[in-house]
C-alpha cells in the first residue's frame, strides 16, 4: 500500500524542481528584472518546458509562433533566407537567450528562421500571457523594445559587413565578435575554448566551409590566430 504514496511523493518532488527551474530562468531573463516576484510567479504557473530534437525549425516556418521563448540549454541559430545557396547566420543563441513570435511583434513571414543546433530545452511563455504582460509592464516593454533594436543593429553590421569586407576580414571580425562574447583573457590575446563548427563560422561569415578552412589556415600562418582542435587564441 505505500507504493502510491512514494509516486505521489516522487511526482510533488518532480513538480517542485519543474517549478524551481521555470522561476529560476524567468528570475534571470533580462526582460523581467523589473518585476515583483509575485508577477514572475503567476508567469511560472502558465509557462510550460518544451524538449526540441536538434535541426528544428521553431520560428520563421510560416507558422505562428508559441510565444515567447527562453533558451535554457542548447544552443540555436537565427538565420536569413539563403542568398545564392548560402545560409546567413545572424546570431547564435546560447541558454538565457531569448526569441519570439508574439502579438504585435511578429516578423513578417520567411524574415528568418530559429533553429536548433542540437537537442535543445526551452521555456515557452503563451503569446497571449506575454502580450498581456506587455500591456501591464512598462518595464518589460522598454526591455523588449531595446532587445528588438539591438538586434536589428547585429543584423544590420552583419549584412553590411557581408557587402563591403572581403572574407578574410569577415572570419577574423566574426572570431573576434566571438571572442568578445566569451571568450578568456591569455597571455598573448584572448581564447575562445570552443569555437562554432567550420559550417556555422562559414554562415557567420557569410561564406563556405571551405574557404572559411583556407582563411584560417592562413590566418595562422601570418600568427593572427593560433588553433588548437577546436580551441583559437586571438592574439593581441
Amino acid at each position: 500500500m505505500a507504493a502510491p504514496a512514494q509516486a505521489n511523493g516522487r511526482d510533488h518532488h518532480n513538480g517542485f524542481l519543474r517549478k524551481s527551474g521555470t522561476l529560476r530562468v524567468l528570475r534571470d531573463c533580462p526582460l523581467f528584472e523589473t518585476l515583483a516576484e509575485t508577477v514572475i510567479e503567476d508567469l511560472a504557473a502558465h509557462a510550460r518546458m518544451l524538449q526540441v530534437r536538434g535541426r528544428s525549425v521553431l520560428s520563421g516556418s510560416g507558422e505562428r509562433g508559441p510565444g515567447l521563448c527562453i533558451l535554457r540549454q542548447g544552443a540555436m541559430k537565427v538565420c536569413s533566407p539563403q542568398r545564392q545557396n548560402r545560409e546567413v547566420i545572424l546570431a547564435l543563441l546560447e541558454p538565457g537567450d531569448f526569441f519570439g513570435e508574439f502579438s504585435g511583434m511578429e516578423a513578417p513571414p520567411g524574415r528568418f528562421r530559429v533553429v536548433a543546433l542540437r537537442r535543445c530545452e526551452l521555456l515557452v511563455i503563451p503569446a497571449s500571457v506575454f502580450g498581456e504582460l506587455l500591456l501591464r509592464e512598462s518595464g518589460v516593454r522598454l526591455a523588449c523594445l531595446q532587445a528588438v533594436a539591438r538586434r536589428i543593429r547585429q543584423a544590420e553590421d552583419t549584412l553590411r559587413r557581408l557587402t563591403l569586407e572581403n572574407v578574410h576580414g569577415r572570419v577574423e571580425d566574426t572570431l573576434r565578435q566571438l571572442a568578445a562574447k566569451g571568450g578568456e583573457s591569455h597571455p598573448d590575446g584572448v581564447l575562445i575554448r570552443r569555437r562554432p563548427s567550420q559550417v556555422l563560422l562559414a554562415g557567420l561569415a557569410g561564406s563556405t566551409r571551405e574557404t572559411v578552412s583556407r582563411v584560417l589556415r592562413d590566418l595562422e600562418a601570418r600568427r593572427v590566430i593560433a588553433c588548437d582542435g577546436r580551441q583559437v587564441l586571438l592574439r593581441c
